[in-house]
Parts: structure tokens; sequence; C-alpha cells
């Protein structure tokens, strides 16, 4: 009897690990990710410091008709996988409109924002557990009033 043994190494390249300093607790490190989304839907809307906008989750007709001409709007995330858009509107008042899909090289400046303390995550963490808790974790979740939990691993 004749045995075949094949062995495949996958070699992955890791683009999104990122020390993170001493002084950022895990419950906001947790939170880099969509921290680095809305840092990417900034970048995407060209925000500038001191400039006043609007985040709203109302859709994207209610985005339309809160954003003033010559506006940009920023649709973050997937939605419908069609959707009745303005177009005629959003021409005549020369309004934009850019996707976002995630985040594109924004996780060191979400670190540096939280590190630095310009931007604190502490208040978005609200039920912490257990690992041994997770499925409780994940029922407590899909309540209204809980933007993320956080499931510790620690003994």
């Amino acid at each position: 009897m004749i045995t075949f043994y094949l062995h495949y190494t996958t070699i992955l390249q890791f683009t999104t690990i990122i020390r993170v300093p001493d002084n950022v607790p895990s419950e906001e490190a947790a939170l880099l990710e969509p921290l680095s989304v809305a840092v990417h839907a900034c970048r995407r809307a060209h925000v500038q410091v001191g400039q006043r906008i609007l985040v709203q989750g109302a859709g994207i007709l209610a985005g339309f008709q809160t954003t003033r001409s010559g506006g940009v709007i920023v649709m973050v995330g997937l939605g419908a996988p069609r959707a009745e858009l303005p177009i005629i509107d959003s021409a005549i008042r020369e309004v934009d409109i850019r996707g976002v899909f995630r985040y594109a090289n924004c996780y060191p400046t979400a670190l540096n924002l939280v590190a630095s303390g310009r931007i604190d995550l502490s208040g978005l963490t609200r039920a912490h557990y257990k690992l041994e808790e997770t499925l409780e974790a994940f029922k407590r979740a899909q309540q209204a009033d809980v933007i993320k939990v956080f499931i510790s691993c620690q003994k």
C-alpha cells in the first residue's frame, strides 16, 4: 500500500497587525476597526478640522434631504442591494455621493486618535463578559441600548 502525504503551506501577509500602546485599554483597542471605518469615511468626504458635519443613520434618502447644496454624502457599509436615488436633485444641487466599504490604511490614524486621548471610546462598550459567558454576551448585543459588548479571554 502506498500512502501519499501532501502538505500545504500558506503564508499570510499580515497588514493590519498593529502594536497597541499600554495606555490603550483592550476594550478601546477592540473598537479600532469601526473607528477605522469612520476615519476612512471622513477621508472620503475630505473633512477638515473645524468643519461641521452631520452623521446620521436614517438612510440615503434622508441623507439627500439633509445635505446642503455642494455637500457630500458618504454611504458607509452595505444597505439594500438596490435603492432609488434622486440623481437629478443630486446633479442640480451638486451633491456628491461617495461609497465606503470598510477602511483603507486607517488603523494607524485610529490608534493615534485613541492613544493620544483625542477620541474616547470608553463609553461605547457597556457590557463586559467572560469567555464562558459568550452566549449571554451575544444575546445582550442584540438589545437596543448596547453598542458593543466586550468578551474577555482573561482568566
